[in-house]
């Protein structure tokens, strides 16, 4: 039994709690909003019904009332029958979809800017049809159908980049970007973290030079997890 500061007033004891469970479990099968309202009556019928409450060697003893305050207690704590509820305002979190994603970086400092693509293969035919040196014309025009451009995104201050929504299947990342100087590299081409990068010299004034890179790897992505590809 537990008693407030005053000894005259009796709160509860174990048969009321054990009346409170019993009568929750004949509404395990109720909806949320069933339940809230059943309770939400019969406490507003505890406490208006003066039946109820009877004063008693100069005690007041409120069982029924009590038992209903103990239903919505309960309830709201998400205990029923010994198991947690989970309801609507406390659902788990909608689970975010795997994504492709990472971070560019050159000379040290974060890509910002840079346009990031997504080309898509049909198949793993397809892949190693791309991956032959030498092609027929037929061939070349079986690459051409077989691949397509599936998405493109930017970079943002950070180097950072991502695709949401991705389907399944099979991919190759490239990106391109305009270079702050002059390329690390003397030569026009070199490969850098499985990328092959090609610089070229554009026709602004003052010069600059654009970047293009290419991963030599294609990769598939199951959808299931995260693919990241860093540069």
């Amino acid at each position: 039994m537990r008693e407030n500061n005053s000894p005259n007033v009796q709160i509860y004891n174990s048969k009321t709690s054990k009346s409170a469970l019993l009568e929750i479990e004949k509404w395990e099968h109720d909806s949320q909003q069933q339940i809230i309202d059943k309770v939400l009556s019969n406490l507003y019928t505890g406490i208006n019904n003066r039946l109820t409450i009877s004063c008693i060697g100069g005690k007041m003893k409120m069982r029924i009332l009590i038992i209903n305050i103990m239903l919505l207690v309960l309830f709201l704590s998400g205990c029923v029958s010994g198991e947690t509820i989970v309801s609507q305002a406390t659902s788990p979190q909608e689970i975010e979809a795997p994504t492709v994603h990472g971070k560019l970086t050159y000379s040290s400092r974060p890509i910002n800017g840079a346009k990031v693509s997504l080309e898509a293969y049909r198949d793993e035919a397809c892949v190693k049809l791309s991956e032959n040196t030498e092609l027929s014309d037929a061939e070349e025009q079986e690459l051409d159908e077989c691949t397509s451009d599936y998405a493109t995104t930017t970079s943002n201050a950070e180097g950072q980049y991502e695709f949401s929504d991705v389907e399944p299947g099979w991919y190759k990342l490239s990106f391109d970007w305009i270079l702050d100087g002059e390329p690390d590299s003397q030569f026009p081409f070199e490969i850098v973290n499985d990328f092959l990068i090609a610089y070229y010299e554009t026709d602004s004034s003052p010069k600059k030079y654009s970047a293009l890179a290419q991963a030599l790897t294609k990769f598939y992505f199951t959808g299931e997890e995260d693919i990241v590809i860093d540069f």
